[in-house]
């Protein structure tokens, strides 16, 4: 079986088989030191609920680059952000970061249009010609909208994106990967599934 080990800030929720640690920086057990105390039980599997400086990503790279699968959480609107931002971080070897690279997964969720939906004509340039805005009835509380789909951008390092990543060039990242997460929200929009103003609204579009 596989060792499972989380260190979070708080810890969300409790996953059956992980251990997780909870980070209490009054008590010293700052993301440093769990991180080192983590590393001494060799597990499989980790996860670091924020990667928040050039010292905690470094550790997540070696701890990749030596065997261990390492999974960490980043704030970003989308996965190109995120790419871009680790190109500007001081501190870090961008070359190991690179090479420890295997995917990056940025994901949003966007409300989901109710059955009362009304077909509408979409603004020109849009790339498609019809879209549904929202109505409202009693199944959705007059909010023309019944759940939540999610958005999913998965970027997966080629040799090209990995040089660039290696040479710190944001330019060619935001060029190899672009706003894949907007473009996978209007499809939705195309397909009736959730609403120009509801893509907008998250996006700015």
């Amino acid at each position: 079986s596989r060792i499972v080990v989380t260190v979070e800030d708080p810890v969300e929720c409790a996953m059956e088989g992980a251990t997780q640690v909870q980070i209490k920086p009054w008590t010293g057990m700052g993301w440093i030191p769990a991180l080192r105390a983590l590393m001494r039980t060799d597990p499989d599997v980790f996860f670091i609920s924020e990667l928040q400086n050039a010292e905690i990503i470094s550790m997540a790279v070696k701890a990749a680059l030596t065997g261990h699968v390492a999974i960490g959480q980043f704030d970003a609107a989308d996965a190109s952000e995120l790419l871009q931002h680790l190109a500007t971080v001081e501190g870090l070897d961008h070359g190991m970061l690179a090479s420890s690279l295997i995917a990056v997964i940025a994901q949003t969720l966007v409300r989901k249009l109710c059955d009362c939906k009304r077909k509408t004509d979409a603004p020109s340039g849009i790339g498609f010609k019809d879209a549904y805005e929202p109505v409202g009835c009693g199944k959705c509380m007059q909010t023309g909208y019944c759940g939540h789909l999610a958005v999913n951008d998965i970027v997966l390092p080629n040799r090209e994106l990995k040089s660039a990543i290696a040479a710190r060039d944001a330019h060619l990242i935001a060029a190899l990967t672009g706003n894949r997460l907007r473009e996978g929200a209007l499809s939705m929009v195309e397909k009736g599934e959730t609403s120009l103003m509801e893509v907008s609204t998250i996006f700015g579009c």
